[in-house]
């Protein structure tokens, strides 16, 4: 039994999780667009599909953080107020008539092309006794006569629900007859996230490249939807719209080469305690207080590193690829090394050419299999190898930092 308070229940946190319940289910159908469908968040139900034979699919969205005994989501009851609030809702959208269908006819007419689905993370149970009567019904095991009688049997002395099972009722035969037949319950949808990299991949994306593509096309599409409210625009996306604006991530992520890979690496605490950081503040190339420089250094190793580990993980790149590139770039920094170490230095003139191999080396673009890097990543790189002791800026820097 769940003992989950009405604060609980009504929490921000709780409010924060049913809002992207919706946008994500939004993105799944959005990723699994055809020729000719549109998908829309919020317009004409919380998100709606309309097919390309003139079809609409109008869904409701209902996410409880609520959970049983063993942990998993409460039962989708008979008497679960989500379940007849939903009902009442489309039946007010049937009969509106404000949108013209205030006679039968243009309900019926309605109902000939609209199906009405919940989706929920609840579970189902077989004692929810509407869902029986309906499925019931679909199959001819009872009639139309029966469902109404069974659904008034329903007892509850939640006024609400008697609100809204009172206006189901009061529906015209011809119509609900319609209605019945056109619910349908989508129930025990947790993950809306792993389904939306499931559609992905049905778009022949390879594996390895799902969760990066993921990424992009989330963090794209919220902001035009922020933009799009903001503006107070519709939220309706069709499949051309869609495939002319994200068709190029779909390019990028079927393309068997290496890709770069967005992370949000964790920082180190002690940031400017890092070796490579302690020989860039040596050489007066940043200072203490260059706090976002540092930052911003630390984020360039830390994504060369991660995209490395990936190609390696996922076998898109070999450790003989890998030792080849290590070497070519310690290459590149040892003709640059050479070139200006040359004879008796003094301290100052260590200083200066040590800035000066630094600045060169900034601008070089590595490049790795047949990627070319950018010059973030081409940075990354040389901060990683000066923080491993494989290159060094000053002249002395084996005899100064090897001890």
């Amino acid at each position: 039994m769940s003992n989950t308070t009405h604060t609980d229940k009504t929490s921000a946190d709780a409010i924060a999780v049913a809002f992207d319940y919706q946008y994500y289910y939004f993105l799944f159908k959005l990723f699994s667009l055809d020729d000719g469908e549109s998908v829309g968040l919020e317009v004409k139900d919380d998100v709606h599909t309309e097919l390309s034979n003139s079809i609409q699919l109008l869904i409701q969205l209902k996410h409880s953080v609520q959970k049983d005994a063993s942990g998993d989501s409460v039962n989708f009851t008979t008497l679960d107020n989500d379940l007849w609030h939903t009902l009442y809702n489309w039946c007010e959208v049937i009969t509106d008539k404000e949108d013209d269908r205030n006679d039968k006819g243009k309900q019926i007419e309605f109902l000939k092309r609209t199906y009405f689905i919940l989706v929920s993370n609840k579970s189902y149970t077989i004692q929810n006794k509407f869902i029986e009567i309906l499925n019931n019904y679909k199959v001819d095991s009872i009639s139309h006569k029966q469902v109404k009688s069974q659904i008034s049997k329903i007892d509850t002395k939640n006024k609400d629900i008697q609100k809204y099972k009172a206006k189901l009722l009061s529906l015209d035969d011809d119509v609900s007859k319609l209605l019945f037949k056109n619910i349908e319950f989508d129930l025990n949808n947790d993950d809306l996230i792993e389904k939306c990299k499931i559609a992905l991949k049905s778009k022949m994306i390879p594996e390895q490249n799902i969760d990066d593509l993921f990424k992009k096309l989330d963090s794209s599409i919220r902001e035009e939807n922020y933009t799009s409210i903001k503006n107070n625009q519709k939220i309706i996306i069709n499949f051309e719209e869609y495939n002319k604006k994200y068709r190029i991530y779909y390019d990028q992520a079927r393309n068997t080469d290496l890709q770069i890979k967005t992370f949000q690496p964790e920082l180190p605490d002690n940031l400017a305690e890092q070796r490579f950081v302690q020989y860039l503040l040596d050489i007066n190339d940043i200072s203490d207080n260059d706090i976002d420089d540092i930052i911003e250094f630390t984020k360039h190793k830390l994504q060369i590193q991660n995209n490395v580990s990936s190609w390696l993980h996922e076998a898109e790149l070999t450790k003989n690829q890998l030792d080849d590139f290590e070497k070519e770039v310690i290459a590149i920094w040892k003709n640059e090394f050479r070139s200006k170490n040359r004879g008796e230095m003094t301290e100052e003139d260590i200083q200066k050419k040590a800035l000066s191999i630094v600045d060169t080396l900034r601008k070089e673009k590595l490049k790795i299999s047949s990627l070319q890097l950018d010059t973030q990543h081409s940075n990354g790189e040389f901060y990683y190898l000066s923080d491993n002791l494989k290159i060094g800026w000053r002249k002395d820097w084996k005899e100064k930092y090897n001890g």
